[in-house]
C-alpha cells in the first residue's frame, strides 16, 4: 500500500473510533518468530470508563497468503470502538513461506500479549474475544478450539470462514471440477483428506468451547454458508453455544457488504451478541 493511502486509512480509523486525543497505538510488536517481528495495531474504546473494556482481537483474511490488518477489517474497527471495545488488529505469518500451524500460533501469541498487557490498554483480561474473517476466521477458530489458559478467549466470531476443508473441496465452486475429480480418484486422496481434516476447525469441536457466532453471506461463491451452519450444528452436538447470522445476498467479503446498507446491518447484531457474552 502506498504511504499516503496507509496514512489516510489510519486517520479514517482513528476518527471513526473516536481516538483522536485517545491515540491509537500502531506497529506494536506482540511476538517474534525468529528474526521476524509480528505486529498489531491497538485502538482504544471511544469515551472513558472506570471499568476496563472488553477486547476484540481481529484476524484479517487473504487466503493465508496475503491481507492487511488495516485494510481488510477496516469496516469493523470504528463500530467496535464506538461500542466500547478495545480493538487489536493483528498481522501474522503467511504461506507459503510459513506453513500451518505458524499462523495459528501467531493468533495465540497475540491473545497472550493482549492479556498480559491488559492494564496498559485498559482492557479486561477476562473479557477477550476473537473475530476473524475468511481465512482469518479459520485461524481464529483453530486458535480458540485448542487454547491454553493464557490464550483462551471468551467468545469467537467467524465471518464466512472455512470450517471443513474436506467438504469444501467437494462443494465449493472455487474448486475446478477436473481438479476435484482428480483428487478423488488418485491414491493421494487419502493423504489429501487427512491434511485437510487437520486444518479444519470442525475436526476439533469438543465440549467446553467458548460461544461462537457465525456470520455468512447466502450468496458466497467461495465458502458456502453451509460451512457455518454445519460447524454450528457440530458445536451444538457437544452442548456448546453458537448462533448463525445469514447476510441475505451477501458474497464473500465484509468490504463488499459495505456497499449495501441491508448487508452492512449485520454489525449491530454482531456487537450486541458480543456485548452479551463479554459482560463484566
Amino acid at each position: 500500500m502506498k504511504r499516503g493511502a496507509r496514512v489516510g486509512t489510519l486517520l479514517a480509523l482513528m476518527v471513526a473510533a473516536g481516538t483522536i486525543g485517545l491515540e491509537a497505538q500502531t506497529d506494536i510488536e506482540y511476538a517474534r518468530a525468529g528474526s521476524l517481528s509480528l505486529r498489531l495495531d491497538a485502538y482504544p474504546p471511544r469515551g472513558t470508563s472506570a471499568t476496563p473494556a472488553p477486547a476484540v482481537v481481529l484476524v484479517h483474511g487473504g487466503a493465508w497468503v496475503k491481507g492487511d490488518r488495516r485494510v481488510n477489517v477496516e469496516p469493523l474497527v470504528g463500530p467496535f470502538t464506538q461500542a466500547g471495545f478495545g480493538v487489536f488488529s493483528i498481522s501474522y505469518r503467511f504461506a507459503p513461506d510459513f506453513l500451518y500451524p505458524a499462523a495459528v500460533d501467531d493468533v495465540r501469541s497475540a491473545i497472550r500479549f493482549v492479556r498480559a498487557n491488559a492494564a496498559r490498554f485498559a482492557i479486561d483480561s477476562a473479557r477477550i474475544s476473537l473475530v476473524g474473517e475468511s481465512a482469518g476466521a479459520q485461524l481464529a477458530s483453530l486458535a480458540a478450539l485448542d487454547a491454553d489458559p493464557e490464550s483462551a478467549v471468551q467468545a469467537v466470531v467467524s465471518l464466512y470462514g472455512p470450517m471443513d476443508f474436506v467438504r469444501l473441496a467437494d462443494t465449493s465452486s472455487a474448486v475446478p471440477e477436473g481438479l476435484r475429480r482428480m483428487a478423488q480418484e488418485t491414491i493421494l486422496s487419502t493423504l489429501l483428506a487427512g491434511g485437510l481434516r487437520a486444518m479444519s476447525p470442525i475436526t476439533f469441536v469438543r465440549p467446553g468451547l467458548p460461544p461462537f457466532l457465525f456470520v455468512h453471506g447466502t450468496a458466497d461463491p467461495i465458502v458456502p454458508s453451509e460451512q457455518s451452519t454445519r460447524m454450528c450444528a457440530a458445536i451444538r452436538s457437544v452442548n456448546g453455544q453458537c448462533e448463525v447470522q445469514l447476510v441475505q445476498g451477501g458474497g464473500h467479503g465484509l468490504r463488499d457488504w459495505e456497499q449495501d446498507p441491508a448487508q452492512a446491518a449485520y454489525k449491530s447484531s454482531l456487537i450486541e451478541w458480543l456485548r452479551a457474552r463479554l459482560r463484566p
